[in-house]
């Protein structure tokens, strides 16, 4: 480890930069976006808010990446 590699960051910080999906969203492999069976729709859900449900996967993930932009301040993963 290069110490000049690392930033003091909290918990919560050090979370935003968490890569893959969360045990609970395995169903599409993506971050935040599950498959809803009462819609048909995979639906995205970002800090315990449902940012909404979409037909395709695409499109659901582009959105997950969006929100967590716009909410979280240290998501480097999602940052082009």
């Amino acid at each position: 480890v290069r110490p000049e590699h690392l930033r003091l960051v909290t918990h919560a910080q050090n979370r935003q930069n968490h890569s893959g999906p969360m045990r609970t969203n395995k169903t599409s492999g993506v971050r935040g976006v599950s498959w809803y069976s009462q819609t048909n729709r995979w639906v995205v859900h970002v800090r315990h808010k449902t940012v909404g449900y979409f037909h395709s996967l695409e499109e659901a993930e582009a959105a997950a990446i969006a929100e967590r932009n716009r909410v979280y301040t240290h998501n480097d993963l999602d940052r082009v």
